[in-house]
């Protein structure tokens, strides 16, 4: 085995340590020694050699990468079935692959890949089977196996981001979708990566401050949605609050959502009692609703304003940190470009202590709304100078990803004409180019059965189509009727015929004709 490409396959029971706390060590340990029995005969039926056992999770040694991904979905298939026949036995594990060289020695497997492959069972979560692209391409040709290409992390250890890939195997997902169906997520994986390695740190209890940045509607909320499921997968409790564009806002509002988001669960009067020890006064002082759950909590101290204040941060700190104790935390704030400053100021009390704490906070902000003189842009410049604040800034999609968005949009690649129309329209903007795809979609002009239409309708959203095409009623050349979406004909100020923005967004100035080319203010 010494120096030769084997295939590396490492699994770990997701939450045993829960597990005992829930089913009391005598059923846990029946548990898991059924799980041991499972994952073995597995091992045993794919010719795997079980390198360590490493109390709820194995290393095991394959000769070919389509042997261990054989094991891998056994094992899951097999957990999935023990789970449906003992509902009060369901046990996930997580399983990582990679394909390299490695030295057997001292009974020990040494090398990189042996790193590489326990990194990747690290970045899963229960029922999932991660592998790297060496086990993929290995098996790509048998085409037995399907994956979805998970995009890019970072590896604890490694310089580099890895492309890893999710081995399909037939798993029974509970529920189903709810809720509409959102757009594709496109052209973020870089920035991804980066919010995945600051969640796996708070996981581990190194937290972070990180500021996602970007105009309207180019997709911070999105790229926070993506990254809000992956933590809560991997075992963070995720809270959100808002900051609100109206200047009478009340103080701290963003964690006075999240704290009220904390209020609403089964086990919260408990759980949320024990966090809020001492400091309860203070908390509730800005979440007077915390009453209603706890109401034996009493008055706060009469304290000087300025002192209230500071003794209010201090209570929030260690209110934050016994709860991440409970469970590490992800506190996202949106919008803090609205944000007041009692928010801000509390951020930036806050930001020195979280990389000692079990939580991460990530807040997004429309750059292009803050001015050099606004309070966040001071607390932001100070923060950066003291290197406790990461900033990702995100751009639009450049036409490839726009290319990306449509197809995922329309289930099919979209004609390339139809592609640039958009994106010469949107700007790469995602926001727009999803409500300028679905508009010319109504209007049938969007098929890709009918690309010369298609593109006919794409090259006509950066001009404005001739009067006399309306007065006729022919409408946009090749195209059964017109949009009738965000564009609507109507006359300006000025006392000519214009394309504007409908009113769902914000018209064009009234003295001015103008087409679309000019984008309003949107979310995200």
């Amino acid at each position: 085995m010494d120096g030769r490409p084997i295939t590396i396959l490492f699994t770990d029971v997701q939450g045993s340590t829960q597990l005992r706390a829930r089913h009391g060590d005598r059923l846990a340990d029946e548990m898991l020694r059924d799980h041991e029995t499972i994952v073995r005969r597995a091992i045993g039926a794919y010719g795997g050699v079980e390198v360590a056992f490493l109390g709820d999770g194995f290393m095991t040694t394959f000769g070919t990468p389509a042997a261990g991904l054989s094991c891998a979905i056994a094992i899951q298939q097999a957990l999935q079935s023990y789970g449906r026949d003992n509902a009060d036995r369901r046990i996930r594990v997580r399983i990582g692959l990679h394909h390299g060289e490695a030295v057997h020695r001292d009974g020990t497997l040494y090398g990189q890949a042996v790193h590489a492959a326990s990194r990747v069972m690290s970045e899963a979560v229960g029922g999932q089977i991660l592998v790297t692209a060496a086990v993929r391409d290995a098996v790509a040709a048998t085409g037995t196996f399907s994956f979805v290409d998970r995009g890019l992390y970072w590896l604890r250890g490694f310089p580099d981001r890895w492309r890893l890939y999710e081995a399909e195997w037939g798993r029974e997902v509970a529920g189903g979708a709810v809720g509409p169906v959102q757009a594709p997520f496109v052209g973020r994986e870089r920035e991804r990566a980066d919010l995945r390695r600051a969640v796996e740190d708070a996981r581990l209890g190194h937290g972070s401050f990180v500021l996602v940045s970007g105009e309207a509607g180019v997709g911070k909320t999105r790229l926070i949605q993506e990254i809000d499921a992956e933590a809560d997968a991997r075992g963070l409790r995720v809270l959100a609050g808002h900051s609100a564009k109206d200047e009478g806002q009340a103080p701290y509002l963003p964690f006075t959502e999240m704290i009220e988001q904390g209020m609403v669960t089964p086990r919260s009067p408990t759980t949320l009692r024990r966090a809020l020890g001492e400091a309860a006064p203070e908390i509730a002082r800005i979440a007077p609703a915390l009453r209603l759950v706890v109401p034996e909590i009493p008055a706060p101290l009469d304290l000087p304003p300025e002192q209230a204040r500071r003794y209010l941060w201090l209570s929030m700190r260690e209110f934050i940190g016994r709860a991440a104790q409970e469970r590490p935390l992800l506190l996202v704030l949106e919008d803090l470009h609205w944000a007041d400053e009692s928010t801000l100021l509390l951020l930036e009390y806050l930001a020195p202590h979280l990389p000692d704490m079990p939580v991460m906070v990530v807040g997004t902000f429309r750059d292009d709304e803050v001015e050099p003189s606004s309070p966040l842009a001071g607390i932001l410049n100070q923060l950066v100078r003291q290197r406790l604040v990461t900033r990702i800034g995100l751009r639009p999609l450049t036409e490839d990803g726009v290319a990306a968005l449509v197809a995922g949009l329309g289930g099919r690649q979209p004609p390339a004409a139809l592609v640039r129309g958009i994106y010469a329209q949107s700007e790469g903007n995602p926001f727009f180019a999803e409500e300028i795809y679905l508009h010319l979609a109504e209007s049938g002009c969007s098929s890709t059965t009918r690309a010369g239409s298609a593109a006919t309708c794409a090259s006509r959203t950066s001009t404005s189509p001739p009067v006399s095409a309306w007065s006729s009623g022919s409408g946009w050349p090749g195209c059964p009727r017109p949009p009738s979406g965000p564009w609507s004909r109507r006359p300006c100020a000025a006392g000519c015929s214009s394309w504007t923005w409908s009113s769902r967004w914000p018209a064009s100035p009234a003295a001015t004709c103008s087409t679309p080319s000019t984008r309003p203010s949107g979310p995200g």
